[in-house]
């Protein structure tokens, strides 16, 4: 099981701890002070205690105080309302009852903006998040990802990764950034392109001779330059082709299973609707050709949820 990243870059920028004590009581790095503290507004359900670096809170109602500096994003606490209050358009969260928790911020520990989390779940219809105590750090970068700490960590499996038609539809997803692949002669130009640079180019660019031949032979379409004039440029006095800049995205799926028979074969990949797994989205079964056609897909079981990051 992959989180994807395309392009390459994480960028996790922790943000700096500032003072933000009340009625004087200012609390500053490095200083060790034991205090509970109830907004003035009475909206504060009261539970913060500030230790040097180390703040805590078992209420949410308490989280502006606790996020005072803003070191942690609105996605952040959209998240764990998600799962402590059920506010989520993922019904399955709305299954998951949570007794008691306690949200831990320390940036001396870890020094980026994600919390420890412990939380005591007493029922549930979510596989990933079952009935117990657990321990988890909630790391809070790109998006918010949960690692229960208290699970032993298991190697992931990825018994297609070498496998050349896993390979393909792999590529596929990640280049295209679209879940579903067109029927043989109905790729984009753009799509087809951003593919076949990918797997053959070089530097990011495809001589435009062997794109247009390899874009009837993988794609079934044809290519002229008046529909790829978008794309043209000249290297070394050669004309070819470029890709567009592919935006930054997340998509999680895993491929389950690759039936070969006769040169040819069905990849079947598993998408998730989030970036933690906790929510199936499509099962969808590739078809691929002998010389790397790519035929289309069929969806082996639906989903009400999208596939996480992705389009179509």
């Amino acid at each position: 099981m992959k989180i994807r990243f395309f392009p390459l870059i994480l960028l996790a920028l922790a943000l700096p701890l500032v003072s933000c004590g009340k009625d004087g009581g200012d609390i500053r790095l490095g200083e060790t002070s034991v205090i509970v503290t109830a907004k003035a507004d009475g909206k504060g359900a009261g539970t913060l205690v500030k230790d040097g670096n180390r703040w805590t809170i078992t209420s949410l109602a308490d989280w502006e105080e606790f996020d005072c500096d803003g070191n942690f994003s609105d996605n952040c606490l959209a998240f764990l309302r998600q799962m402590l209050e059920g506010e989520s358009d993922f019904l399955e969260f709305k299954t998951l009852k949570i007794s008691d928790y306690k949200l831990v911020r320390d940036e001396e520990e870890y020094g980026l903006p994600c919390l420890y989390f412990e939380f005591t779940v007493t029922e549930s219809g979510i596989d990933a998040l079952p009935v117990g105590h657990h321990t988890a750090i909630l790391t809070d970068t790109v998006d918010c990802f949960l690692l229960l700490t208290d699970k032993a960590e298991k190697e992931p499996e990825f018994a297609f990764t070498d496998n050349p038609y896993a390979d393909a539809v792999c590529d596929w997803i990640d280049r295209s950034l679209k879940w579903e692949l067109p029927a043989y002669g109905k790729a984009g130009i753009a799509d087809a392109a951003a593919y076949l640079i990918e797997r053959c180019g070089k530097d990011g660019v495809l001589l435009y001779d062997d794109f247009v031949s390899l874009a009837a032979k993988v794609f079934g379409i044809t290519v002229t330059k008046k529909s790829t004039a978008e794309l043209l440029d000249v290297k070394d006095g050669k004309l070819c082709i470029t890709a567009a800049e592919t935006p930054n995205r997340l998509c999680n799926y895993v491929v389950t299973n690759v039936a070969e028979a006769d040169g040819k074969a069905e990849v079947t990949v598993q998408f998730f609707a989030d970036c933690n797994s906790f929510f199936k989205s499509h099962e969808v079964v590739y078809s691929l050709g002998k010389d790397g056609e790519l035929y289309g897909c069929t969806v082996k079981a639906a989903s009400p949820y999208r596939p996480y990051g992705l389009i179509g």
